[in-house]
């Protein structure tokens, strides 16, 4: 009797966590019931990995990689220990690690961001229906289907680096610890997936940014940069393994100017602006970034209804980074600053249109998040419990 008391009360107290757990089983064990054999996946970018941690080694310690029919190339230390981890966890059977990898990050972003607007917001409605917005959209599906390893398995982490970067901003006690797991993490994924580090980069400069514009406190600006610069230092020592050749090429492409560029393997300059003039003027691109502005002008308008300085703060930062993005985009489109890809080669990163539309999207369910808090937060709470009397009233009258 007093186990099951105990289990009742439990049950009480965590009620909106286990029946997320319990939709995230439900939902994703169905999507996924077809999809439980174990053969090793190769579609688009996602490739057959090392058949045993060994091999994953050698890959690591090694600058030759017999992959792709042999390159020059090496593991970092993300996917090193991603997949040496994975495949020693399942006894050696590497199809296996490798599906239940691809096949997990959904739900682990859904679990991330609800972890994340744990510390975001107190809406119960957000945190359990943002969570399965922002794992499972139009832009993730894409990505899950095309195997896209540069892209999908950032939604693991970005909200997880949000938590970790508010915590700097915002927390007095443990900021180097807070730093140091956010370094970690930001210096993981960018090792496994170097893209990474300029996806959130315009997150981390405008919060960091509206923060010291909101305090006006000279110490605490001189503080928190020099944690960053700190940070920094960490990441670039970690990022060396595979960021190190990628920096001497954009260094080359201005020390020796030779008219060529590229990450992998040099093209011509020209052959660059030519892809990014064509990827910005098609006619789906045009009718993305119509419908991305569309929905900044309208999440523009949520800033009305925010009361919450500190959420209002969020949202302002959220909706800067969505407009900052949302206007190169536009600026793209109509070539006016087509020669930066030019000027600044890194840029050709940003060559598909679909990862603005992806780092807008992050934005945007934050952004929905908030309002939702806020909607939620207007019911009063006698209106609430009356509510909760009659929803148990109703219910009763079937039981």
């Amino acid at each position: 009797m007093i186990r099951a008391n105990r289990l009742c009360n439990w049950l009480k107290a965590r009620w909106q966590i286990v029946l997320f757990i319990a939709i995230l089983v439900g939902f994703f064990g169905y999507v996924y019931r077809g999809l439980f054999h174990w053969e090793m996946l190769s579609m688009g970018d996602l490739g057959p990995w090392y058949q045993t941690p060994g091999e994953v080694y050698k890959s690591f310690s090694s600058t030759w990689t017999h992959m792709w029919l042999g390159r020059q190339d090496s593991l970092g230390p993300g996917d090193f220990m991603l997949q040496s981890s994975l495949i020693t966890l399942f006894g050696g059977n590497a199809a296996m690690a490798q599906r239940i990898y691809w096949l997990s990050i959904m739900p682990l972003s859904a679990i991330t961001m609800r972890i994340f607007l744990g510390r975001f917001t107190t809406s119960s409605w957000a945190k359990l229906i943002i969570p399965f917005a922002y794992a499972v959209n139009g832009i993730t599906i894409i990505w899950f289907q095309t195997g896209a390893v540069a892209f999908f398995p950032a939604y693991v982490f970005i909200p997880l680096l949000m938590l970790y970067l508010i915590k700097i901003l915002e927390e007095k006690e443990r900021r180097w610890l807070n730093m140091l797991i956010f370094t970690l993490i930001y210096g993981l994924i960018t090792n496994w997936l170097l893209y990474s580090l300029l996806y959130f980069l315009p997150f981390l400069v405008i919060f960091f940014l509206v923060e010291i514009a909101y305090r006006r406190n000279w110490k605490y600006s001189l503080k928190t940069s020099l944690l960053f610069v700190g940070s920094f230092g960490i990441l670039f020592l970690l990022v060396a393994p595979i960021g190190i050749e990628k920096l001497l090429s954009i260094f080359g492409y201005y020390a020796t100017p030779t008219g060529t560029f590229g990450y992998y393997y040099p093209l011509p300059i020209e052959y660059w602006l030519n892809v990014v003039q064509r990827a910005y003027t098609w006619p789906e691109t045009v009718n993305m970034i119509t419908n991305l502005t569309y929905f900044l002008g309208f999440s523009a308008l949520g800033t009305l209804f925010i009361r919450n300085r500190t959420r209002l703060k969020y949202y302002l930062s959220l909706l800067l980074v969505a407009t900052l993005i949302i206007l190169f985009a536009w600026m793209v489109n109509m070539g006016l600053i087509i020669n930066w890809f030019a000027d600044f080669p890194v840029l050709i990163t940003f060559q598909h249109p679909g990862k603005l539309a992806m780092m807008a999207s992050w934005s945007f369910f934050l952004m929905m998040a908030i309002l939702v808090n806020e909607r939620e937060e207007r019911i009063t709470l006698p209106h609430k419990a009356t509510l909760w009397v009659e929803i148990r009233s109703y219910l009763g009258n079937y039981s």
